[in-house]
């Protein structure tokens, strides 16, 4: 483990958790900087489980990887889950709001940038981009009647239209 080795954390369990989280780094999105948290997620679980082994039913070891596996697996599921941000459902600002503002100037200019550039998207990625305004890939998707990986696929090419035009957000 990184700078900390509980004693009452089972030597079994100890490594154990050192070998499945160097499994983990580079894996689902896991990257070294999550190593530490990771280790003392499954540190936290391998002291929780400690209380309920029965030696008579089998070894220390047997017992942590079991236990230390199903956690790694709900970890990892907890990775891949699609993420349900909240910003996502929230509508942005309208920019006509923004104009309306005392010192717009920079507003209004990124106000015309953005019709500028949304004159040039063809009329499907048009209606799309207007869309996403408002909505999320999911509600984006199932609105249009495309997949999700269309809709997000349209996302990426309107995303890169925009930054062809000078914005990049």
């Amino acid at each position: 483990m990184c700078n900390y080795s509980p004693s009452y954390i089972d030597p079994a369990a100890r490594a154990l958790i050192r070998h499945k989280v160097s499994r983990l780094i580079g894996r689902h999105g896991f990257t070294a900087s999550d190593r530490e948290d990771l280790e003392q997620e499954l540190a936290l679980q391998a002291h929780i489980a400690a209380a309920k082994y029965d030696p008579t039913r089998g070894s220390p070891t047997a017992f942590y990887a079991t236990v230390l596996t199903n956690k790694v697996k709900s970890v990892v599921a907890a990775a891949k889950a699609q993420k349900r941000d909240h910003r996502l459902r929230r509508p942005l600002c309208d920019l006509d709001d923004i104009v309306q503002q005392p010192d717009s100037t920079p507003a209004l200019c990124l106000h015309l940038d953005v019709d500028a550039a949304c004159e040039s998207l063809s009329v499907s990625d048009r209606s799309v981009a207007t869309l996403f305004i408002t909505h999320n890939l999911a509600e984006v998707a199932r609105t249009t009647g495309m997949t999700r990986g269309k809709a997000r696929s349209a996302r990426s090419r309107i995303a890169r239209h925009f930054a062809g035009h000078g914005l990049k957000e």
